[in-house]
């Protein structure tokens, strides 16, 4: 490799007299001799240093020449290390000479030679646009102290630009051109990039459903394009994260005379899901012990082999206010790195209020893990029955009214995990936020009332009428730490915030249950404003099932109407998700508290989920 001519020219050289060959013969004989003095455990061993030059010093990192250790090996280890050392710290020409031993004291000595630096290193043979894209700054390795590591770094990050713009079997080289008095060196990195390489062609092999242009696109690997080599490393893992598609074999890259091909073996797997969320909750709102609520969904992934997903949920998780939502998504539209998708959900909150919401946008692929997307967003809320005994009463607007937004968003978003499903460590951001206009519609039910003093209910909508503003800002981050083999520690932020002026309660975010701020009623808590932390760390059994403990803590503020409040929640419980061989079943325990609630075991959250997939 290039590096061993380098070194070959460092060491070998006229200049250098003692050599890397010599150093090692003699430290394996000396090793050899030592080892018949090894003795029991317990014991302390010393290594004293020592120079075999006149008035010279030893480095700051061997302080005072002298080290102790509890074993013979570790003595041997330290000292078989000291080289490597001394070498990365410039004394390339280094070694240790040779080692004595009497009863557990063992006596080392180094030749240092002088400290080398790089009088000037020439980048000119490198590209100033892979200098720049690598983070190479040529100006700053002059009069710096020549590190063996250092160099392996730098000539790395060249071979892995080579590699990942279309040249696979480029070398980089370090010629040593002179040797200077002072210890300078003169060097000149020197890249062959070899000939240009391109994927000519991609055969996939299997029995699927699937448009090659969606394919090729998902992969970010096009026919014709230069070879990359970054994009084939993280092949494997983006198909695992494919819900519909996996890996008969590992992919072959084959470099032929005529054409590269690539050579892809899949094989379609189930993906279509039916998926039960039931829970097990204290009724706080009506009589009776227990509230059971529901959480299913049907999924449909890749039915035209567009790699297009539907969903339909249907959930009932508070007394007497269900909810349904669809989502569609359609992928790579027409081959484009575009994306279109649309959200729908209808929600009715007992015999209060019904709320429509609407959000379609399209999404542009930065790249295979970095998004960007602008949707349109639509949100009626109507009121089922109004509260005119309160509003004759206290001749002002209820908690809730008919009012409708709509507007435009933008949403950012960032995945640098190790695998989508289940990742052991990485992060994962998204970002959101929207500019509405706000409409508030007078309710006839009240404009209608009258009462004896003649007040006239239609003019407390008048201030309402003239503030048209609204704003939704949103913020999701998810940091894996991979803590053992078997271990992942999950830290999750979010966070949400509502501007605009006299909000009512139903235009509210709604948190709390198993998908955020667990240990609390599904949907329950109304806010304007909040932030949850949480943490959860995980005992994997395999790829995608795992224990669980966590913890959820959340600041949340509740402003509406003449009503405001702010509260510390704190949720904590245990689960597992486990794979089995026909779906996912899931199961969590969570208990819940805040101020006015304190934790009560009557008041503990179960949870139970199951997937099929078909």
């Amino acid at each position: 490799m290039s590096l061993i001519g380098y070194w070959k020219n460092l060491l070998f050289g006229a200049t250098i007299v003692r050599t890397w060959l010599w150093s090692l013969w003699t430290f394996a004989l000396c090793f050899i001799g030592v080892v018949t003095f090894y003795s029991a455990k317990g014991q302390n061993y010393e290594v004293q240093i020592h120079t075999v030059e006149k008035n010279v010093r030893l480095p700051d990192g061997l302080i005072n020449g002298q080290k102790s250790f509890s074993s013979s090996n570790a003595a041997l280890d330290f000292m078989q290390q000291i080289v490597p050392d001394l070498q990365e710290q410039g004394y390339l020409s280094a070694s240790l000479d040779s080692i004595g031993v009497q009863e557990n004291v063992y006596q080392a000595f180094l030749f240092l030679g002088k400290v080398y630096r790089w009088a000037s290193l020439d980048f000119s043979n490198i590209s100033g646009g892979l200098l720049v894209e690598a983070g190479i700054k040529p100006d700053q390795w002059q009069g710096r102290m020549v590190r063996p590591k250092s160099v392996a770094v730098v000539t790395e990050k060249m071979l892995q630009w080579a590699e990942n713009n279309g040249y696979p079997f480029a070398r980089v080289k370090l010629d040593v051109i002179r040797f200077e008095n002072d210890g300078g060196i003169v060097g000149k990195f020197i890249m062959e990039r070899d000939e240009l390489e391109h994927i000519d062609s991609i055969a996939v092999e299997g029995e699927i459903k699937i448009n090659r242009k969606y394919l090729f696109r998902y992969i970010d690997i096009k026919q014709g394009q230069p070879y990359d080599e970054s994009k084939l490393r993280s092949l494997s893992t983006r198909l695992k994260e494919l819900p519909f598609l996996q890996e008969s074999a590992p992919w072959e890259m084959k470099f032929k005379p005529a054409e590269n091909l690539l050579k892809l073996s899949l094989l379609e797997k189930k993906a279509n899901q039916l998926n039960a969320l039931i829970g097990l909750l204290p009724n706080s709102s009506a009589t009776g012990k227990f509230l059971l609520t529901i959480d299913a969904q049907f999924a449909f992934q890749n039915i035209l082999g567009q790699g297009e997903s539907m969903g339909i949920t249907y959930q009932n998780l508070q007394y007497k206010s269900p909810k349904l939502k669809v989502d569609l998504t359609y992928p790579f539209l027409l081959g484009t790195p575009f994306s279109a998708d649309l959200h729908f959900d209808l929600y009715k909150q007992d015999t209060s209020f019904r709320r429509t919401t609407l959000d379609a946008g399209i999404l542009y692929q930065l790249s295979a893990t970095n998004h960007l997307r602008i949707y349109y967003h639509n949100q009626s809320n109507r009121l089922i029955t109004a509260d005119t005994g309160f509003v004759k009463t206290n001749k002002r607007l209820p908690d809730n009214i008919d009012v409708s937004a709509q507007g435009v968003g933008l949403e950012m978003g960032w995945n640098k995990t190790d695998f989508r499903i289940s990742p052991r460590h990485g992060w994962e951001l998204k970002v959101k936020g929207s500019a509405l206009l706000r409409k508030v519609k007078p309710n006839d039910a009240i404009t209608s009332l009258k009462d004896a003093t003649g007040f006239d209910f239609s003019q407390i909508y008048d201030s309402l009428l003239r503030q048209k503003q609204q704003y939704l800002v949103g913020l999701q981050a998810n940091v894996y730490f991979s803590l053992a083999k078997k271990i992942v520690l999950k830290t999750a932020y979010n966070g949400a915030w509502i501007g605009g002026e006299s909000l009512f309660r139903n235009e509210l975010y709604q948190i709390g249950g198993f998908r955020l701020l667990r240990g609390f009623d599904e949907q329950s808590i109304f806010t304007n404003h909040y932030h949850v932390v949480s943490l959860e760390l995980r005992l994997l059994m395999d790829a995608n099932s795992f224990f669980y403990l966590f913890s959820d803590n959340g600041w949340v503020q509740t402003k509406f109407s003449s009503f405001s409040n702010s509260d510390i929640y704190n949720g904590f419980g245990i689960g597992a998700s486990l794979i089995t061989k026909s779906g996912l079943f899931s199961v969590g325990y969570a208990l819940g508290r805040n101020s006015t609630n304190p934790i009560q075991f009557r008041q503990s959250k179960i949870h139970f989920g199951y997937v099929a997939y078909f």
